[in-house]
Formats: structure tokens, sequence, C-alpha cells
């Protein structure tokens, strides 16, 4: 169960959601999977959720992410960096496994 910068542990809630993925963030959360050691996909796929939502509450107040080159449009930032997804796909080709081509998450992030 996650825990609130305060010290509170987060509640889950009883709405069950499902949805079907599309094959590659199946392909995706294998990789967190196995890189970080999770058994389930439930957490992951929260962490997941609660990463994107905060980045859009961030958007959403004019905040802008540093990593993100200035001046520049997701089409053009799409074409500048390589394809992760790609470069996965390569390396599964020539035998190394997802968890390889997958960065470590930091210790806990999964918790």
């Amino acid at each position: 169960m996650a825990v609130r910068p305060g010290g509170r542990k987060r509640s889950l809630s009883k709405k069950v959601s499902s949805f079907n993925m599309y094959m590659d963030q199946v392909y995706q959360i294998r990789a967190i999977m196995e890189a970080t050691g999770e058994v389930k996909d439930a957490p992951v796929i929260r962490e997941l959720l609660d990463e994107a939502l905060g980045a859009r509450r961030r958007k959403a107040l004019g905040f802008t992410d540093s990593k993100e080159p200035p001046g520049q449009g997701t089409a053009e930032t799409l074409h500048t960096h390589p394809d992760p997804l790609a470069e996965a796909n390569e390396a599964r080709r020539a035998g190394i496994s997802w968890a390889e081509c997958w960065p470590k998450a930091p210790a806990g992030s999964f918790d």
C-alpha cells in the first residue's frame, strides 16, 4: 500500500476497473515487473497511473518538465529522441531480455 508524504496510508477504492491494454503496454508492464521484481501487475499500473496523473496536474498548472528541451513540441520531441520500445525490440531479437533493456527503478518505488 502506498504511503502519502504526510505518512498516512492511501486506501484502495472498492470500485474495480478493468481495461484492455495494448500489446506494447503489456510488454512494457512485464519489463517493469521483471526489472523491479514485482510479481503482480496491479501495483505497477497504479504507480504508473499516479505518475501520469501527477504529470497531467503539473501540466494543467503550467509547470513544465525540466527534461523537455524548451521550445520543442511533442512532434519535434518524438523525432529527436530514439524510440526505446524499438530499441528494446531489437535487443529482444538479439536475445537480450526486457529486464536488461529497461532502466532499473529506484528501490521502493513500487511498494
